[in-house]
């Protein structure tokens, strides 16, 4: 995922990426859909 972020900010911009800070707080995967609705979403 880093790399992406590199990549893609570096191709946008023109510039050199030199540091990346990054924090995935959550994941949603298409297999979580299968599941019950009744969890309430953690994002308000």
């Amino acid at each position: 995922m880093r790399e992406n972020v590199i990549s893609a900010v570096e191709r946008v911009t023109g510039l050199e990426v030199v540091e990346v800070n990054v924090t995935v707080n959550d994941v949603h995967l298409p297999e979580d859909d299968a599941e019950s609705p009744t969890t309430d979403s953690r994002v308000e």
